[in-house]
């Protein structure tokens, strides 16, 4: 009984810690390179971590090494200049 106990509480706090995505996405514009190579500075750039959490990323040093985020980032549109009544847009009379 208590291994089904033990079972049904570990499934789901097993599959949280796979369940967590990414922040962040990383690539180099100028030159070609392979996951291999994108592991490998993945791992240079990262620090602590363990068995059951992950290490802190150093953004400076992917960036150092030609990385780029491409992170979709939400651009807000300039806001539109308000109308002024009462100024001309042209000079009269030329």
């Amino acid at each position: 009984m208590r291994r089904i106990v033990f079972v049904l509480l570990a499934l789901p706090a097993l599959s949280a810690c796979g369940a967590v995505a990414a922040e962040k996405q990383w690539m180099k514009i100028d030159q070609s390179y392979t996951t291999l190579d994108y592991r490998r500075d993945l791992k240079a750039c990262t620090s602590g971590g363990g068995w059951f959490r992950e290490g802190t990323l150093d953004e400076a040093c992917m960036k150092a090494r030609g990385w780029v985020d491409v992170a979709v980032q939400e651009v807000k549109p300039p806001e539109p200049t308000p109308y002024r009544s009462g100024v001309p847009s042209a000079p009269k009379g030329r």
